[in-house]
């Protein structure tokens, strides 16, 4: 079974809060610029008189970015991946690779489910958004407004404090708690696991990345809707969208086309991953999704039929701290920059999967990369496949 020490965990979600680091970028001259239009290669049996397929429009113009995640899904090991592309704010691609379960050779699809880890945080902030757009919800008001079991910490927490990883709320302690493994019926119940701890920081002093602080907004959202939170989530972002295959991870549901996930050990052996109950910590990460789903989750976003252009502008505008420095990201998002383009999106890494969700807003633009494999760099992958998109894939 992996071991997470629990310093790694918390460098690890931190970096994964910030989601792209661009120090480091990865080397894609390789890549032609604006090669999406390579052909396929068309095999006509002409001894045996029969006509080749029309090729699919769709997979000629992708040929280039179809070859590359390939490669770098066996590069990288990763037993499953699925990936879909928005552009004009519309669904046009998506492509399943690899295995969802090893064990019993199913293959990777568009339609395969996976977790998305701390993606979530972006859905919990965008209900949290819809709350404050009709007026229910006040980002300057205290959390314990709507959530008074939250105990008195001598500072008050706003909502957007809470939102921009800024309430001081420490994130996880210990890898037990992470590998949790009990069932939570209640969202309100999961709050002894934290309420109790001091803060790591005054509210506003700095950015303490934390996926307990998430659990507060789900409570939010259930004490001003009067809906529990995942009910919320169906009828108001999942539903009117087409998010057909997105919901809470309940373990014991039977969840059709969920994937296995799988860690690697230090000598790249794959094993599964260790079993999570994520009841404990819904909102933050513990959704599951598809590829196709939050592809259509990131084109009804930046097309403004989830929230509307001014509150979507705060959400996906960059924080300070009280001291007046940038934090790397918006409410429940990150937000940098990609050659001279703004991006906004979240990352997650969580036991048995990896996701990253990228959207371009000014280029209408959007790429979801889904897998079952812990760990995996899918950073780098999403980053690749836009810069191809945007036309800067080569020198």
């Amino acid at each position: 079974m992996p071991v997470y020490p629990v310093r790694e965990l918390a460098s690890d979600e931190s970096r994964t809060a910030d989601a792209v680091t661009f120090a480091d970028q990865v080397d894609i001259r390789s890549f032609p610029r604006r090669s999406l239009g390579v052909a396929l290669v068309v095999t006509v049996f002409a001894a045996s008189g029969l006509r080749a397929a029309e090729p699919d429009p769709a997979e000629e113009r992708f040929a280039s970015v179809t070859k590359y995640l390939a490669a770098e899904q066996a590069r990288q090991g990763i037993p499953g991946m699925s990936v879909a592309i928005v552009e004009d704010n519309k669904l046009v691609w998506s492509r399943g690779f690899g295995l969802a379960d090893v064990e019993n050779d199913v293959p990777a699809t568009p339609q395969t489910v996976y977790r998305i880890g701390s993606v979530s945080k972006m859905i919990t902030a965008t209900a949290v958004m819809q709350l404050v757009q009709s007026g229910r919800i006040s980002l300057r008001a205290s959390v314990r407004d709507y959530v008074p079991e939250l105990p008195d910490k001598g500072e008050t927490i706003t909502v957007r404090h809470v939102l921009a990883h800024l309430s001081g709320i420490r994130h996880f302690r210990t890898a037990g708690e992470f590998l949790n493994r009990e069932p939570y019926a209640r969202l309100v119940d999961t709050l002894a696991v934290f309420k109790d701890d001091p803060l790591v920081a005054r509210p506003g002093e700095r950015y303490v990345y934390s996926t307990w602080a998430y659990n507060l907004l789900g409570l939010v959202v259930e004490r001003v809707s009067g809906e529990p939170y995942g009910d919320y989530l169906a009828k108001q972002v999942f539903e009117p969208v087409g998010m057909t295959a997105t919901g809470l991870d309940d373990v014991r549901a039977v969840i059709p086309h969920r994937a296995r996930g799988y860690a690697r050990t230090p000598e790249e052996v794959l094993l599964n991953s260790p079993y999570i109950d994520l009841s404990v910590r819904y909102p933050g990460d513990g959704i599951v999704s598809t590829a196709e789903d939050l592809a259509r989750f990131a084109a009804a976003f930046n097309a403004g039929k989830i929230l509307e252009q001014s509150v979507r502008q705060v959400m996906t505008t960059e924080h300070r701290n009280a001291a007046g420095e940038p934090v790397g990201g918006g409410l429940g998002c990150f937000v940098r920059d990609l050659d001279g383009r703004k991006i906004i999106g979240h990352a997650g890494t969580t036991a048995q999967a990896s996701a990253f969700l990228l959207i371009v807003p000014g280029d209408d633009v959007a790429v979801a990369v889904l897998t079952n494999l812990e760990r995996a760099d899918v950073k780098t992958i999403g980053l690749t496949v836009a810069r191809e998109l945007l036309g800067q894939g080569g020198e």
